[in-house]
């Protein structure tokens, strides 16, 4: 058993983000952290039912931003021994909660914390005209005759 690396992390969101789209941001970031220290085992905690429900696989993408960030924690959790997502009510997760206001909001980060600027979006969507490439988790469309 090992002990649990605690660290405080602020991921600032420099882009227009839906609430979602910055908790997949969030996630992300944290996953390839957590693969850069070597770390090989996993438990995320988030507030966001949502997230945590779709890269559980309990619930459909049916947005396909949300299907693309899905399909990148996919890639991710693919490098880790063991992952598990649990989610806390934001009333459980004031810490959590705190950070999230200093990313978006743009605050001064305290020392003792690592901070993160993010310009730009880390999932790519497709686009739906160039026939050769297929969006994760969905079958290519039918040839057009």
């Amino acid at each position: 058993m090992t002990a649990p690396l605690i660290s405080k992390y602020v991921l600032q969101i420099h882009y227009k983000a839906s609430n979602n789209g910055a908790k997949y941001e969030a996630l992300i970031h944290e996953l390839r952290i957590a693969l850069s220290l070597g770390i090989k085992s996993l438990i995320g905690y988030g507030d966001s039912k949502l997230v945590k429900q779709q890269v559980s696989k309990d619930w459909d993408c049916v947005k396909e931003m949300m299907d693309a960030y899905c399909a990148e924690v996919r890639k991710l959790e693919g490098h880790f021994d063991g992952i598990e997502f649990q989610h806390v009510t934001r009333d459980y997760n004031v810490a959590a909660d705190v950070l999230s206001k200093l990313g978006s909001r743009r605050d001064l980060v305290p020392a003792d914390m690592f901070v993160q600027d993010l310009r730009k979006q880390s999932i790519k969507l497709l686009d739906p005209d160039q026939p050769d490439k297929v969006p994760p988790n969905r079958p290519p469309a039918p040839p057009r005759t």
